[in-house]
């Protein structure tokens, strides 16, 4: 089992809260990088020889992909690289790029899972987070991958927002369960430096984000999405019974995956790789010949870190049994500091792993760096 993420660093405007690498005046080199991802693509193909289940479109928004673009791309990778028939294939989209038209596309193209970004229902967060799309957009891209036949997509939500009430995070997310979503990610804003956010705050222009509010906020959306049926099965991911994303799951349990385009990373055999965040550098080494990526070679602490940081996040926890065969000579100390925090009631051992409680999943972090090495 393998993954490819491809990074799409094309975004109409940028969004206020985003510290991911994406260009708003891409359309001047668009086929010069759609053809550099192509090309980087059967280059690496020996790279993963293994069978390919899950392909993301990550970004930046993929949904600015042209049909011609898209469908290159997708024949690329099912000519070089070994696909399963049942890979999930997921493309990030912004819900003003929503059309019938595009979602039929999308469809025929192959894609099977959408991811959509939007944020909010309320145009005033809508507005301060720099959105491009409206509050009825919103709306209006979920009724139309659903009539379109899209029955697998993800909705990403932001909480903690700086005028996000709890009355409003309650309304988006029963609005997420009335529409039945079936996948559903939450994520706690954080300020990112040098950011327009970050910028807004130190100018005073909005208020500093709140600790209270953010634990508050979490624990209503934990409330609310368990009464309605959906899996926690990540600290950010909710579903309902059995629409966990192959792509996620894969990532936290350290699977490899190639990562394809400007910015992105790879994990293959123990090594953690990435390509220049600068669309002309990337597209200039893929066309003369002289693309090389920055490699860091995992150490046995490294490894050790990661396996606590990602597993920990899941509801399966960290398997006593893996941790034992895997890093045996970390064991002994890490089981101790497991015991301890089962004391303090922030984690507990069921069918042999070790799962945070709902304690624990609020200084999860905190957790994850007293077991590290």
């Amino acid at each position: 089992m393998a993954g490819i993420y491809l990074h799409i660093p094309f975004c109409k405007q940028a969004c206020h809260y985003c510290n991911f690498h994406f260009s708003t005046t891409y359309e001047k080199y668009r086929s010069r990088l759609v053809n550099a991802l192509i090309e980087q693509l059967a280059e690496e193909a020996t790279e993963l020889t293994t069978t390919i289940d899950t392909i993301y479109f990550g970004g930046g928004t993929p949904s600015l992909l042209s049909e011609v673009e898209l469908l290159n791309i997708l024949s690329t990778i099912k000519t070089k690289y070994r696909v399963s028939t049942a890979a999930e294939i997921t493309l990030e989209a912004n819900p003003d790029d929503i059309t019938s038209e595009k979602s039929a596309m999308w469809l025929n193209a192959g894609v099977n899972r959408l991811s959509i970004g939007i944020q909010s229902f309320f145009q005033e967060n809508l507005t301060t987070m720099n959105r491009a799309h409206t509050s009825e957009e919103s709306l209006n891209a979920i009724n139309t991958i659903k009539k379109a036949g899209f029955n697998n997509y993800s909705v990403d939500l932001m909480f903690s927002l700086p005028d996000l009430t709890d009355d409003m995070w309650i309304s988006n997310l029963n609005r997420i369960i009335e529409l039945q979503v079936p996948h559903l990610s939450c994520y706690n804003l954080t300020i990112e430096e040098q950011t327009t956010l970050s910028q807004m705050i130190a100018k005073n222009k909005i208020s500093p984000l709140s600790d209270d509010v953010s634990v508050r906020q979490f624990t209503i959306a934990m409330d609310k999405l368990s009464n309605a049926t959906y899996q926690q099965y990540e600290i950010s991911n909710y579903c309902l019974p059995g629409m966990e994303s192959k792509h996620n799951t894969a990532y936290w349990n350290q699977i490899d995956y190639l990562g394809i385009g400007p910015g992105a990373h790879s994990y293959l055999n123990n090594e953690r790789s990435s390509n220049i965040a600068n669309n002309m550098i990337y597209i200039k080494e893929i066309e003369n010949g002289t693309f090389t990526k920055q490699v860091e070679v995992l150490s046995l602490e490294n490894r050790f870190n990661e396996f606590i940081l990602t597993r920990l996040r899941t509801k399966n926890g960290i398997s006593i049994k893996e941790l034992s065969s895997t890093f045996n000579m970390f064991f002994d100390g890490c089981k101790q500091l497991i015991d301890h925090q089962i004391q303090n009631k922030t984690m507990v051992l069921e069918s042999g792993c070790a799962k945070l409680t709902r304690k624990g999943k609020f200084i999860a972090d905190q957790i994850a760096m007293e077991l590290f090495i």
